[in-house]
């Protein structure tokens, strides 16, 4: 693999003021070490900038979210995308890779990009002492478990993009799993190692953030306003950085990752624990849960339905990147595929509340769509979901029907996922297994569109995916992406 330049982007303005001074020495983006961690802000610094690269629109802030990913899980009608300029949506929907390859090849070098920040940071933060941090060894352990996250974090998205799924593991060698700064011409890993190395630096990350379960932490994410509206750390107002800990790696959604990435790797018992742990995380007090579904009218202004988002990035700019889709002279419109089949149940929020009808016989997700107010714009606007409550419900209900209890799983996710949304009625009985995960990928759609996971859950469990009406593509050659032809060195 290629050696990956250190190349930070700043989130904040008040971060960007005091960082004028090393943008400017030098010029070729690769920045010295020794300047940039000289303080705690440095390494402040350099976290913010691993999030903001995250945060655009070449990753989390269009391609691996709403973008391309979510077309390759079927959730667009083709029939609204334009393809006249070159529309890397238009093509994804089409499975047809080949033909939005540069797409493909800047999530690549974006990601290691990254991942070469992580590692610098992580090597860096390992030489200094605590009292150069602000709050002493509790900042630059919160800092340092976080980089162990995202670093695991990115290199699983990448091998569940560049490699075969678990189901399909033939023992070759994919993606490197890159752990040192430089790294040139790291070695490739199976899908197998890998998974064993995200594991690693995800429990790394878990033991180093336990920190926020602590009396004086944990409100930080135990109520939906510290947590995902701009409140303070703890008792006390710490400062931005401390904000919004639901934009950062933290305690709660490292332990939600672990559950996606045991899922993942067919280990049920592992991603049942982790998973049910975070159901049962406790808000500030009885009757406020941590993370809460809203009503109705509590969507006004939270279009994303912030409260049980496990996980954001944030970018003040995603609303404007989403509008470019809602042109009719250059993308076209993200359309839901066939959503009188997906909403039949009209009591549904998510359909009454996170989708709208801009025309005739057309039916999108709002998620992206501007807030009304500005105030509201400015707190929900940047928001990019990554992981919310309603993917912890799922891996409980299908361990449970793996195990056997198909009724019961049928029932967990009727009581604590569809009836929060205003659901009527229970998922459509069923009593073989195959039936029951059908129904429960269809639920999926509803609860997580526009939020790149699809794919990745048809992927996992090896099966077709639905086409928005009643047919089912054949994904065999379709499930990874080539890597780009520059890295086979």
């Amino acid at each position: 693999m290629k050696k990956y330049i250190l190349l930070f982007t700043i989130l904040t303005a008040g971060i960007l003021s005091s960082c004028k001074d090393w943008l400017t020495v030098y010029p070729d983006d690769e920045i010295a070490s020794g300047d940039l961690f000289k303080d705690g802000e440095g390494f402040r610094t350099a976290l913010n900038g691993i999030y903001q690269q995250l945060s655009g629109k070449e990753l989390y802030g269009q391609n691996l979210t709403y973008g391309v990913v979510e077309a390759m899980g079927q959730m667009y009608d083709k029939a609204y995308l334009n393809s006249g300029t070159n529309n890397p949506v238009f093509y994804a929907s089409d499975l047809d890779y080949k033909r939005f390859s540069t797409t493909i090849n800047n999530v690549w070098s974006k990601m290691y990009n990254s991942i070469a920040n992580c590692n610098n940071l992580i090597q860096e933060i390992e030489k200094v002492d605590s009292n150069i941090f602000e709050y002493k060894n509790q900042e630059k352990v919160m800092i340092t478990g976080e980089a162990y996250a995202l670093r695991g974090f990115m290199h699983f998205d990448l091998l569940r993009l560049f490699a075969p799924s678990v189901a399909e593991d033939n023992g070759q060698k994919y993606i490197p799993y890159s752990s040192t700064y430089p790294s040139i011409m790291s070695e490739r890993k199976s899908v197998q190692e890998v998974l064993e190395l995200v594991v690693k630096d995800l429990l790394t990350a878990r033991k180093l953030a336990a920190q926020d379960t602590l009396p004086e932490n944990v409100r930080a994410i135990n109520t939906e306003y510290n947590r995902i509206d701009n409140g303070g750390w703890g008792d006390g107002n710490r400062g931005t950085f401390w904000r919004m800990r639901g934009t950062h790696m933290n305690y709660h959604n490292i332990t939600a990752l672990l559950a996606r990435v045991y899922l993942y790797a067919g280990n049920l018992e592992k991603a049942h624990e982790y998973a049910s742990e975070v159901l049962a995380f406790p808000g500030s007090n009885s009757w406020t849960p941590a993370y809460k579904y809203p009503s109705s009218w509590e969507f006004s202004g939270n279009r994303k339905s912030k409260g049980d988002i496990l996980l954001a990035f944030f970018n003040g700019q995603v609303t404007d990147y989403h509008n470019d889709f809602f042109n009719d002279i250059s993308y076209g419109f993200l359309a839901i595929r066939h959503h009188d089949l997906l909403f039949s149940d009209k009591t549904d929020y998510r359909y009454s509340q996170m989708s709208s009808s801009p025309k005739t016989g057309m039916r999108i997700s709002i998620k992206y769509q501007k807030e009304e107010t500005e105030s509201n714009e400015r707190v929900n606007g940047p928001l990019i979901p990554v992981m919310r409550m309603g993917e912890m419900v799922y891996i409980v209900s299908e361990y449970m029907a793996r195990k056997g209890d198909i009724e019961g799983a049928s029932d967990f996710i009727h009581t604590n996922l569809r009836q929060k949304r205003g659901c009527i009625n229970p998922l459509p009985p069923v009593s073989e297994l195959n039936d029951f995960l059908t129904e429960m990928a269809l639920d999926a759609r509803r609860e997580l569109v526009e939020e790149g996971q699809m794919f990745f859950m048809y992927k996992r469990l090896n099966t077709p995916i639905w086409d928005g009406e009643r047919n089912k593509i054949n994904m065999a050659g379709k499930w990874v992406w080539d890597i780009p032809s520059s890295e086979n060195l």
